[in-house]
C-alpha cells in the first residue's frame, strides 16, 4: 500500500488583482469618492440641461409644456410639478401665428 502526500502550490496574486475586503479603511474610503464624484457628474449634467432649456424662448419652452419656473423640477424629476401653483402665472399667452 502506497501513501502519497500531494501539495498543493498556491500562486501568489499580484496587489493589483487582490480583492479589497468590503469592510476595510480602503473600501469605504473609494465608495465615498465614487459617490462624490457621481454627485458632481450629476450636478454638472442638471446645470447643462438647465442652461440649454434657459437658452429657448418662452414659446419654444410652452411646445414642450413647460414655463421657466418648471424648469428646474421638469430637470431634477423629469416631468413637470404636479402641484402647478407655484407657476403664479408666469405661462406664457401663447398666440397662433397669422
Amino acid at each position: 500500500m502506497a501513501v502519497s502526500i500531494s501539495t498543493i502550490a498556491k500562486q501568489a496574486t499580484p496587489a493589483a488583482e487582490t480583492p479589497i475586503a468590503r469592510d476595510s479603511w480602503a473600501w469605504v474610503l473609494w465608495r465615498f469618492v465614487k459617490r462624490e464624484m457621481d454627485r458632481l457628474v450629476e450636478r454638472h449634467r442638471r446645470r447643462r440641461d438647465a442652461d440649454l432649456l434657459l437658452l429657448m424662448d418662452d414659446r419654444m419652452l410652452a411646445d414642450i409644456g413647460l414655463c421657466r419656473c418648471e424648469i428646474e423640477h421638469a430637470i431634477r424629476y423629469g416631468r413637470r410639478p404636479v402641484d402647478r401653483s407655484a407657476c403664479n402665472g408666469c405661462r406664457p399667452v401663447v398666440r397662433p401665428l397669422h
